[in-house]
């Protein structure tokens, strides 16, 4: 009986450790705005403004390709663009097909971002409006976004709400947080 206490005590705080170490990481960036419309058991309709980005391919295979991507991101934000400028870090790393994209800090999108140097990178714009939403927890593959869209879907078919195009996927987290504690949405555009 002690040792099952022990060992229950002795989960408990590793978890709490885990998380005072790894969860609160993301609020210390700013975070794309969104406002909730309506929540529909774990899915949520969100309204989101037109955002500025700056954008990456991924050439496969996917994980390096992401690596690369990020790193290329990452020098942008770093000061490898025209002005040299520093910008902050965002969330969430959107990931739509083979492109990654950050989101800009709302002060720079709205002065104007710097132009990047090379051609690695491109400033977009995300356009605003209406998305089915979905979190769900874990590390990102494949089958975790096919899984996560695919809940989505048959919850927006339960609900009468009308999805349109491919997924968007956005990542919250940096990649030392442990995947239970990670927050990760699946997004697709509705009217």
């Amino acid at each position: 009986m002690a040792l099952r206490i022990f060992a229950v005590i002795l989960l408990v705080s590793a978890a709490a450790t885990a998380w005072a170490w790894c969860g609160p990481h993301r609020e210390k960036y700013e975070t794309a705005a969104y406002k909730v419309l309506t929540k529909k058991g774990e899915m949520e309709i969100r309204e989101y403004p037109a955002l500025g980005l700056v954008s990456a391919k991924m050439d496969a295979p996917a994980k390096q390709g992401a690596n690369q991507s990020f790193r290329s991101l990452f020098g942008y934000i770093s000061g490898q663009n025209e002005e040299s400028a520093k910008i902050a870090m965002t969330t969430p790393v959107f990931m739509d097909g083979d492109q990654m994209s950050f989101v800009l800090p709302e002060d720079v999108a709205q002065k104007g971002a710097p132009a990047p140097k090379g051609t690695e990178v491109a400033l977009k714009q995300f356009p605003g409006g209406k998305f089915a939403v979905l979190r769900f927890p874990g590390t990102r593959s494949a089958a975790s976004e096919a899984k996560a869209e695919a809940e989505l879907r048959q919850l927006a078919k339960d609900s009468g709400v009308t999805l349109q195009g491919s997924p968007l996927f956005a990542y919250y987290d940096p990649p030392f947080t442990l995947p239970p504690f990670r927050r990760n949405e699946v997004l697709i555009r509705t009217n």
